[in-house]
């Protein structure tokens, strides 16, 4: 038999707004990086593999790595307070 654990948090409206913001953005990018893959498929009219978004190449890299690393940075300041 396995044991399982179940936890509840209860963040803070500053934790909340933070957590939203992040999963808000994860949201999107996933949204962005599928409907591209969608279109690129479409377009070559085959599937097209997943690949990971920072390895794409130039196009489209920058704003992933900067809304990742400005995730990290709010996740950091979270965790120093």
């Amino acid at each position: 038999m396995k044991k399982t654990f179940q936890f509840r948090i209860y963040p803070t409206k500053n934790q909340e707004a933070a957590l939203n913001r992040t999963l808000s953005t994860c949201r999107h990018l996933y949204n962005d990086s599928l409907e591209e893959r969608k279109r690129q498929a479409e377009y070559a009219g085959k599937r097209v593999e997943l690949v990971n978004p920072r390895n794409r190449g130039t196009g489209g890299t920058t704003g992933f790595q900067a809304c990742l690393s400005n995730l990290n940075k709010e996740a950091m300041k979270q965790e120093k307070n």
